[in-house]
C-alpha cells in the first residue's frame, strides 16, 4: 500500500524544490526523484498529508482544468507558462498543490505525460497513454481538446441521469418517513381511541394497526437486519468476484434497466474506445484501455474475449458477433467502419446514437417515473388516512 511522503531538494539547475506524493516506500520515492535529476536532502512520511491528499479533487474541476490547458497550448503557449497563467485561477488547494507539482516535474525535464502519472489518483492510465500519444505526435493541444469533450460529456450525463433519479427517490424518502411516522406515532393514538368503541373495528383497519404493532415491536430488530445485509453485501461485492459477477449479470437482465445500464456502458466505451484509436494506439491495446472504464464485469468478461479473439486473428465485428450483447445495429456499423478504413469515425457515430438512446429513455423514465412516485405516496397515506377513520364513520352510520 502506498504512503503519502513530503520531500525537499536540489534539481539539476541548483534550486531548491519541493514536494508531496505517494510511494510505495521512502527508497523508491528517493530512487525515482535521482532518477530525475534531483538531489534528495529529506524525505519525511506525512500521515496528515495523505488525509489532505484524500481530498476528492471532482471531475468538473479536472474537465474544466484540462479544457483550459488545452485552449492556451492550442494558442500556442508553452506548456510551463500555461500551467503558470492556469494555476492562477484554481481555487482548490489541492489542485493547486498537484498542478504545481506537475509543473516542477516538467520544468525537471519530465514529458506531461510522466509528470501526470505521478498522480494516478486524479489522472488514470488513460489519461495519461492519451497525452503521451498527443505529446509523440505533435497534437497536444487536439489531444487535451478531447479529452475535455470526452470529460464534459460524461459529467452531461451523469448529471442528466442525478437529476432523472432525483426528484423520484426524493419522493420514494418522502413516502418511507411519512408511513413509519404515521405507523410509529399517529397510528397507536388512534388504536387508543377505537379501544373505547367496544365493537368490531373494520378488516382493513385491523390490518394497518396489526402493521403499526409490528413496527413497534421489531423495527430495531429488522433496522439491525438491514443494515446487517447492507454490509454483508458490500462486503461480498468487495472480496469475492464471482458474487459481483452474478448481480452484474442479474442487473442487465432487469426489464427497462438492463437495457439503460447496456446503452450508457457503450455509449461510454464506444467514445472512449474511437479517442484512443484516434491517438494512434493499435486496436488491441485500444481495447485493452477502453475495457477498464466498463464498470459491468459480464460485459468486461466478453470485452476480454473479443481481444483473444481479435489477437488470434479474427477481425473486429466477427469478434463482438460472438456475444448477445453487442446488438447487430452496432456490429453492422462496426463491420463498415473496419471495412472503410474509418473505424473511429464509425465509433464516435455509435457513441452518438448510443447517447441519443439514453437521453430519450431518461427523458421518458423520467417522465413517467415523477407521476408515478406520487400515485404511490398518496395511494399509501389515503390507505392510512381512510383506515383510520372507517371505523369513525361506522360508527356514525350506527348513531
Amino acid at each position: 500500500m502506498n504512503s503519502f511522503y513530503q520531500w525537499n531538494g536540489i534539481n539539476r539547475y541548483g534550486q531548491r524544490v519541493s514536494g508531496a506524493e505517494t510511494a510505495i516506500n521512502s527508497q523508491k520515492l528517493s530512487e525515482t526523484l535521482r532518477n530525475q535529476g534531483i538531489v534528495v536532502l529529506k524525505i519525511k512520511k506525512s500521515l496528515a498529508g495523505m488525509q489532505k491528499n484524500r481530498k476528492k479533487i471532482s471531475a468538473k474541476q479536472l474537465a474544466e482544468w484540462t479544457r483550459q490547458v488545452a485552449i492556451l497550448t492550442q494558442a500556442n503557449v508553452d506548456l510551463v507558462n500555461t500551467l503558470n497563467i492556469v494555476l492562477q485561477e484554481i481555487d482548490n488547494p489541492v489542485l493547486f498543490n498537484t498542478v504545481t507539482q506537475i509543473k516542477n516535474y516538467i520544468e525537471n525535464g519530465l514529458s506531461f505525460a510522466d509528470a501526470l502519472q505521478h498522480f494516478p489518483t486524479y489522472f488514470d492510465k488513460i489519461y495519461c497513454s492519451l497525452i503521451q500519444a498527443g505529446e509523440g505526435s505533435g497534437t497536444l493541444s487536439k489531444m487535451l481538446i478531447q479529452l475535455a469533450d470526452y470529460q464534459e460529456q460524461m459529467l452531461a450525463l451523469r448529471a442528466k441521469i442525478i437529476k432523472a433519479l432525483f426528484y423520484p427517490l426524493s419522493i420514494a424518502l418522502a413516502a418511507v418517513l411519512i408511513t413509519l411516522g404515521l405507523l410509529m406515532f399517529v397510528v397507536p393514538q388512534f388504536e387508543t381511541i377505537f379501544a373505547n368503541f367496544g365493537a368490531q373495528l373494520p378488516f382493513f383497519t385491523q390490518m394497518i394497526l396489526q402493521v403499526s404493532a409490528t413496527v413497534h415491536a421489531h423495527g430495531k430488530k429488522t433496522g439491525l437486519i438491514l443494515l446487517i445485509a447492507i454490509i454483508s453485501y458490500r462486503t461480498l461485492i468487495r472480496h469475492f468476484s464471482q458474487f459481483s459477477a452474478w448481480r452484474d449479470r442479474f442487473w442487465l437482465k432487469i426489464p427497462l434497466i438492463g437495457p439503460l445500464m447496456t446503452t450508457a456502458i457503450f455509449a461510454q466505451w464506444t467514445r472512449i474506445l474511437a479517442t484512443l484509436i484516434n491517438a494512434g494506439l493499435p486496436l488491441v491495446e485500444a481495447l485493452c484501455m477502453a475495457n477498464r472504464t466498463v464498470a459491468n464485469q459480464s460485459i468486461q468478461t466478453a470485452l476480454q474475449d473479443v481481444i483473444h479473439q481479435i489477437s488470434a486473428g479474427s477481425s473486429f465485428h466477427q469478434a463482438l458477433s460472438r456475444h448477445a450483447c453487442f446488438s447487430r445495429s452496432m456490429i453492422q456499423m462496426i463491420t463498415i467502419g473496419e471495412n472503410a478504413g474509418q473505424l473511429a469515425a464509425m465509433l464516435e457515430k455509435i457513441a452518438d446514437s448510443q447517447q441519443q438512446i439514453l437521453n430519450r429513455a431518461i427523458d421518458y423514465f423520467s417522465k413517467w417515473l415523477e407521476p408515478a412516485m406520487m400515485m404511490i405516496l398518496a395511494i399509501i397515506i389515503g390507505s392510512l388516512i381512510i383506515a383510520m377513520y372507517l371505523p369513525v364513520f361506522k360508527l356514525g352510520a350506527v348513531m
